[in-house]
């Protein structure tokens, strides 16, 4: 007997106008879903190439920024260690030569710097830039101008200011590196 109850029977029109609203609804998200997906995923794309892209030109700043910076302190180091030899006069107007051409290199970066700084990182960077790392090395460039004019590598402590200028370059680009100035 139960059988026969199967049989005959109908769903409600309930039932029929759920199935019918249902796959309406479907269907509506369907055709929704592919006008609005492309334009979706081709935003998240271009907005992913955008970041590697600023990421990509970040790195490549970064890059040259540090080698300028260890550049002139490497220079001036050598120029503060050709002092302390007592190396010929033709020996020690090499190496003021080439550290005068680091600090011209570093200069001439050196109106963009401040400028790179706040558009990939944020206001406390370019704030620490001129406050530590410039001070820095206006402290050690006028060191050196001292040493040159004739005053003892111990009176302008050479070797300190060399190792400040070092480690604040490098306390400065790690920051920058490892993201300790996020925007």
């Amino acid at each position: 007997m139960k059988n026969k109850n199967i049989k005959n029977w109908k769903p409600s029109k309930d039932v029929f106008y759920t199935f019918v609203f249902n796959f309406i609804l479907l269907a509506f998200t369907l055709w929704l879903g592919y006008l609005l997906i492309p334009g979706i995923l081709q935003e998240a794309s271009f907005r992913r190439i955008k970041d590697q892209n600023k990421l990509e030109k970040r790195n490549e700043f970064l890059k040259e920024f540090t080698s300028l910076g260890q550049s002139r302190i490497y220079l001036a180091e050598r120029y503060y260690k050709n002092i302390t030899a007592n190396e010929s006069e033709e020996v020690l107007n090499k190496s003021w030569s080439e550290y005068m051409e680091s600090v011209i290199a570093w200069n001439n970066t050196n109106l963009l710097n401040p400028i790179f700084i706040t558009h990939y990182f944020n206001n406390t960077a370019k704030d620490d830039y001129y406050n530590k790392l410039v001070k820095k090395f206006v402290d050690l460039h006028e060191g050196l101008l001292k040493l040159r004019d004739g005053e003892s590598a111990e009176k302008i402590n050479g070797e300190e200011l060399i190792e400040f200028a070092k480690n604040e370059l490098f306390s400065f680009s790690e920051r920058m590196f490892f993201d300790g100035y996020k925007k």
